[in-house]
């Protein structure tokens, strides 16, 4: 029965990764549930068009909806924070609003976690290790974000 599951979540995430505009297939492609990093050369396409008020808007819109995944697509959470981290680094400083705004979404992933069935081994560790070195969002400051370039 979960081999059907796992097949039908594969399926459907495929299937979302065709849909939407080329930018927000650019960013399920940098988040998607494959077992490979994300290449530096789409994060920094993504970071530029975070330059254009409308393209900030798609790009923030779908990572906080791959932010908010559930336990099974631990993946897709994992790669979505790691382009956030890029993001909040080469993105437009409009960033360090969004992720002051959104601060909830993060807290929330401080209990996240994904223990494999298979083996048990907790799939999310890199994550934790990404949590704690995260900036607390209220430390944040466009002018703190120019010192860290």
């Amino acid at each position: 029965m979960d081999f059907v599951k796992s097949i039908g979540s594969s399926v459907a995430q495929k299937l979302d990764s065709f849909q939407g505009s080329e930018l927000e297939k650019k960013v399920k492609d940098a988040t998607s549930n494959e077992n490979w990093g994300t290449s530096s050369t789409l994060k920094n396409e993504i970071a530029d068009a975070t330059h254009d008020y409308q393209s900030f808007r798609e790009i923030m819109g779908i990572l906080w909806k791959r932010i908010g995944e559930k336990d099974s697509n631990w993946r897709i959470v994992f790669k979505s924070l790691d382009l956030l981290m890029f993001l909040l680094k080469c993105g437009h400083e409009r960033v360090v609003d969004e992720i002051r705004d959104h601060q909830f979404a993060l807290r929330a992933l401080q209990s996240f976690s994904y223990i494999d069935p298979t083996n048990g081994q907790d799939k999310f560790v890199g994550n934790k290790q990404k949590r704690t070195s995260f900036p607390c969002p209220s430390s944040l400051s466009p002018s703190k974000k120019k010192k860290r370039e």
